[in-house]
């Protein structure tokens, strides 16, 4: 709008130049820690487009007569529209599908660093990078676990880290996970982190292996804020209340003929759609929802869990801190969200 009004091309210009260094640049950097898909390659990729727009405006604010600099800002800008465009067709064609984000970012970035860097733009790109992770496994020194999730696709924040579990149980257990049953599994981490023996497990050895499983820290404190009453957890209490607490999208592993049943459906009912999404929040099968697994559900997503509160009172009718089921319908935009996002990645 100023641009169009103002007589002089210098001060949009300048304008464009400050909003790119004073908003997009500084909230991008701050946002860059918990981007999504693999962070090997999209925190450096990150890091070298956003460092990339704030070399460019600083050069447009220095000469806001000059095209060139002009271009070239909006064309690094552009990376986050081309990324939905490539996500969009990597979509529609069934590619990618276990790298899709990641994939999408990169493909925006290789079409627009060598418009603005030459044709050296990628490998300039490619050194950044493959330079970024060097100095992080020396300097982070990362564990075995902590690489996995470092290198590993995550479209979404999960709560357990399924690789990084099975890497702990394959070190720790003489046991293959894939041959026996999930409860007999459950007992045999149980029995591995008893170390003495008294049949129980406390707070403090829940979360060192919650921390070894790159659980979050905030979905830790809120479970053990939440079970205040319980200072140990004999083996049924750790099956039933922490071993089934997985992703929404592990748990409906056990749902795949229900989920194919609905996903390939031409008429599904927005009633169907809810009760799957419902059934696998309910954690301990209880018939409604608390606080904690909305929590849960919106933790995966990586969405701020304060928003549990201004949900739960907005449809908690009966104000039971309880959602049942009729009440979950009315959450719409929560189960029509989660049941897409499901469907979307198989």
């Amino acid at each position: 709008m100023i641009a169009f009004f103002s007589s002089s091309p210098e001060i949009p210009a300048m304008i464009m130049a400050l909003s790119a260094i004073i908003g997009h640049v500084t909230s991008s950097f701050y946002q860059t820690p918990i981007v999504f898909g693999a962070k090997s390659v999209m925190i450096p990729g990150y890091l070298f487009c956003v460092s990339l727009h704030l070399y460019t405006a600083i050069h447009l604010l220095l000469e806001p007569n000059s095209n060139f600099w002009l271009i070239n800002t909006f064309l690094v800008l552009s990376i986050y529209v081309w990324c939905r465009v490539f996500y969009f067709i990597f979509t529609v064609f069934g590619i990618f599908k276990d790298n899709l984000y990641s994939a999408s970012i990169l493909a925006a970035g290789v079409l627009i660093f060598p418009s603005v860097l030459g044709l050296a733009g990628n490998l300039f790109f490619i050194l950044f990078v493959l330079g970024y992770n060097v100095l992080y496994k020396l300097i982070m020194n990362p564990s075995a676990a902590e690489w996995i999730s470092w290198t590993k696709e995550s479209q979404r924040q999960t709560l357990i880290d399924e690789d990084a579990k099975e890497l702990w149980i394959s070190n720790h257990l003489s046991i293959n996970s894939d041959e026996v049953d999930d409860q007999t599994v459950a007992a045999a981490v149980f029995a591995q982190l008893d170390t003495d023996k008294t049949g129980s497990l406390d707070k403090d050895e829940l979360r060192t292996l919650w921390h070894e499983w790159q659980v979050p820290d905030s979905f830790i404190n809120t479970f053990i804020a939440r079970n205040t009453n319980f200072n140990e957890f004999t083996f049924d209490e750790f099956y039933n209340k922490i071993w089934q607490i997985k992703s929404v999208k592990q748990r409906l592993k056990k749902e795949n003929v229900k989920l194919e049943c609905l996903s390939q459906g031409k008429n599904i009912s927005n009633t169907e759609k809810c009760q799957l999404i419902f059934e696998q929040i309910d954690i301990d099968r209880s018939g409604y929802i608390d606080g904690f697994e909305l929590k849960t559900l919106l933790l995966e997503w990586g969405l701020p869990s304060n928003e549990v509160d201004e949900y739960m009172e907005k449809y908690d009718d009966n104000k039971d801190l309880k959602i049942s089921f009729e009440e979950f319908f009315k959450m719409r935009p929560i189960w029509s969200f989660a049941y897409s996002d499901i469907i979307l990645a198989k």
